[in-house]
């Protein structure tokens, strides 16, 4: 399971509500935006932690777990930046995400 979406140009309510979901750590750096857009996916564990190293290395976006979700084998992470950084880590973690669906080894 892989579900993704970008917003482009959040609300400051949009950035409130996930504030609200993310640890104080993750928080206190949210709060020091305003963002250019907002990318979120959610997918299974093992897969949000190896998705959440792709984005980060693709370049310079701030990126936090949103805890709470259910079933509790799935995940959320958001990554914030500005449109080329949040599109750039979203692109990478899809084609990581695509390449998976063809890879028959595992």
């Amino acid at each position: 399971m892989f579900n993704y979406r970008i917003i482009y140009g959040p609300s400051p309510s949009t950035v409130d509500l996930l504030k609200n979901k993310v640890s104080a750590k993750s928080r206190e750096r949210i709060g020091q935006g305003p963002f250019g857009a907002i990318g979120i996916f959610q997918t299974t564990l093992p897969d949000l932690y190896f998705y959440a190293d792709i984005g980060q290395k693709s370049g310079e976006i701030l990126m936090a777990e949103i805890p709470g979700n259910c079933p509790q084998t799935l995940g959320s992470m958001a990554f914030f930046g500005d449109v080329s950084a949040v599109e750039t880590a979203m692109k990478a973690v899809l084609r990581q995400q695509e390449g998976r669906k063809t890879d028959k080894s595992c």
